[in-house]
Formats: structure tokens, sequence, C-alpha cells
């Protein structure tokens, strides 16, 4: 039962290293082609879409829709808002000490005592 509730745990921790953010606007301004892993966009009518494997370009924002096979083009004008995922250093620092606590709270529970 410690094993499981330990594993859970270390889950639960590994995903605290990544936080949304909004992307910087000037993120938005350059002409050039950028690509990024994950973002949600919001529209100026508040529709949301999460988008993977998006890439950003001078006009449009470009990506496989989450939960569909469809590839969706959106025209950066009617763009209001653009999150991504980033890593949070604070964040991963607190999650590794959590892991290492325990990891050697787990070790101290499973040993024989002699």
């Amino acid at each position: 039962m410690a094993k499981r509730h330990c594993a859970i745990l270390l889950v639960i921790l590994a995903t605290g290293c990544y936080r949304w953010g909004p992307l910087p606007g000037a993120g938005l301004a350059h002409p050039e082609k950028e690509e990024l892993e994950r973002v949600t966009v919001w529209l100026r009518d508040s529709t949301e879409f999460e988008l993977d494997d998006a890439a950003i370009t001078s006009d449009s924002i470009v990506g496989l829709q989450r939960g569909t096979p469809a590839r969706l083009a959106i025209a950066r004008s009617d763009i209001a808002r653009v999150e991504t995922q980033n890593a949070d250093p604070f964040l991963t620092f607190v999650t590794g000490a959590l892991v290492a606590v325990v990891s050697l709270l787990f070790l101290a529970m499973t040993q024989p005592r002699t």
C-alpha cells in the first residue's frame, strides 16, 4: 500500500514542474516562425483551443487540435491571448526536494528492523 501511495505522489510531483503562462507579447511580434510544443489560444469571442506542435508565423498559429487529428490554423488577428507551458524553476526545485524526502521516507519504512 505504501509503494502505491509513493508512486502516486511521485507522479503528482512530477507534473508540478510546469505551469501555464502567457506567451510574452514579443513572442507574437516576431515575423519569423516559432515552434511550440503545446499552446492554448483564446479568440476574441472567448473560444478556446488547445494545440499541440504549434507554429506561430507572421499571420497565423497552426497546430494539431488537441483531442482530434485535425490541423487548425487561426489568424493572428482573431487571437486575444496565447498561453504555453513553461518550466518553473522554483516548482522544479521544490519538486526535487519533495521527491528526495519522500524517497528517504520510503526507504526508511521499507528497511527491515533489526
